[in-house]
């Protein structure tokens, strides 16, 4: 979505790559959701950036991402709150979508 903006993104997905290597490396089951919750912060945040250079009118969408990122605790087990983190991913692909 980005490139179709003609929107220079890298630092905020360098940010999130971050958090996406170290959630790789660690155990579903048992981890906490410590960069799950970095990553959909970061990722919130790119969203919003390019919410607010491109797309005034979804300011609301972006409050209810990132309020979805809030919801995920990054002391809990990821198991434990497997809802939290597929609401997140459910508004950032609609916001996505809006943005489409």
């Amino acid at each position: 979505m980005a490139e179709e903006i003609d929107y220079d993104i890298q630092a905020d997905l360098d940010k999130v790559n971050e958090s996406t290597v170290l959630i790789e490396n660690e155990n579903f089951d048992s981890s906490s959701s410590k960069n799950i919750r970095n990553a959909t912060d970061n990722s919130a945040t790119a969203l919003q950036n390019m919410q607010q250079a491109k797309y005034p009118w979804l300011a609301e969408e972006v409050e209810e991402l990132k309020s979805a990122s809030a919801e995920i605790s990054a002391e809990t087990k990821t198991l434990e709150q497997e809802d939290a983190v597929k609401n997140y991913f459910v508004k950032a692909a609609d916001l996505l979508q809006k943005m489409n």
